[in-house]
């Protein structure tokens, strides 16, 4: 994972969750650290974050809002929840939201590096797909141009076989300042 934010509002353990976070192994190049469910979801609008770890109680905006307006973003992150609260109805509410886990305080060093490289295998696994499409489209219009798919050989038209193809193949755009290479899949309606 590229980039992590932790939302917590209590600072001393934000900065353990940060502390542990550089210790786990995972490779993480950015940690970003918010104090509210308010600040987070600026960052997140801000920044192509790839965990979010939150805290459910916060001031201005609590972890179930916060995560229930994840859905807005253009990049949705995986979602990690970390609570003093052992509520079977927040955890209900998060998994609901697709959370991905929901550890509690005070949060076990191992437990943590176990969540974290699950979360880190799925994250490979997530961008190992992503290029496949993307090279599978990128073959796709290939052929498309060099008129090397069925129709075309068959004697169909081009614009026929392009439009086959674009209606089988999922829509992905470039993301601009990002890792080239990276796409998201593009809303219905939208250009690249």
């Amino acid at each position: 994972m590229k980039t992590i934010l932790i939302a917590e509002d209590e600072k001393f353990i934000r900065k353990g969750l940060v502390t542990m976070v550089r210790r786990s192994g995972v490779p993480v190049e950015t940690i970003l650290e918010a104090r509210d469910g308010e600040e987070a979801l600026e960052l997140l609008r801000q920044n192509q974050v790839d965990l979010l770890i939150t805290d459910i109680r916060m001031p201005k905006m609590d972890g179930i809002k916060l995560v229930s307006q994840l859905g807005e973003l253009d990049h949705q992150p995986m979602v990690l929840v970390i609570s003093g609260y052992d509520d079977f109805s927040y955890a209900v509410e998060m998994l609901r939201n697709g959370v991905f886990d929901y550890l509690l305080k005070p949060v076990e060093r191992e437990r943590l590096f176990e969540v974290l490289e699950k979360l880190e295998d799925q994250y490979r696994q997530k961008q190992d797909q992503q290029k496949e499409q993307g090279q599978r489209l990128l073959r796709t219009l290939r052929h498309l141009m060099l008129g090397r798919t069925p129709a075309a050989r068959s004697g169909g038209s081009r614009r026929r076989a392009a439009a086959a193809a674009f209606s089988l193949a999922p829509m992905w755009a470039f993301v601009p300042g990002t890792v080239p290479g990276t796409y998201r899949r593009a809303s219905s309606g939208s250009t690249p």
